[in-house]
């Protein structure tokens, strides 16, 4: 075998490969998003699941890359305040480091506990359904 000839079949394989880790990447993505609108319209439905094309997750990435913080004020009870440094003070002394101020651990708790809401998992991840363009056409 020459130096100079083309695997076209190993070629082949690879683009494949990499096609389907980012088409996989970007059915991952939009499902961890909820099938939020603002990802487009998908590319075609089967079984009332919404595919978007390969490319997508890298026009995601660009879009959603400046999702900057908000910042908010929240009136809390002095009760859950109290209990919040408590924890806070628990926790530090669990793992051995002290919690300087107990109110950043309020974003990492409402984090973890949207994340672990089966619930709210359950209308992020069934896709919203889409109206009838003849509905449409008559409401319009």
């Amino acid at each position: 075998m020459s130096a100079t000839r083309i695997l076209w079949g190993q070629i082949l394989v690879v683009s494949l490969i990499v096609l389907t880790t980012i088409w996989a990447a970007t059915e991952w993505t939009a499902w961890r998003l909820g099938f939020q609108p603002q990802l487009g319209h998908p590319w075609f439905e089967l079984a009332h699941f919404p595919f978007y094309a390969p490319p997508a997750f890298f026009w995601w990435w660009y879009a959603f890359a400046d999702d900057k913080h908000v910042k908010i004020t929240v009136e809390i009870p002095a009760s859950l305040h109290r209990d919040l440094v408590a924890y806070a003070d628990a926790l530090g002394r669990a793992n051995g480091q002290t919690i300087a101020d107990p109110l950043k651990l309020i974003v990492p708790m409402l984090q973890r506990f949207i994340a672990t809401d089966r619930a709210f998992a359950k209308t992020r991840t069934r896709p919203k359904p889409q109206p009838d363009v003849a509905e449409t056409e008559r409401s319009g």
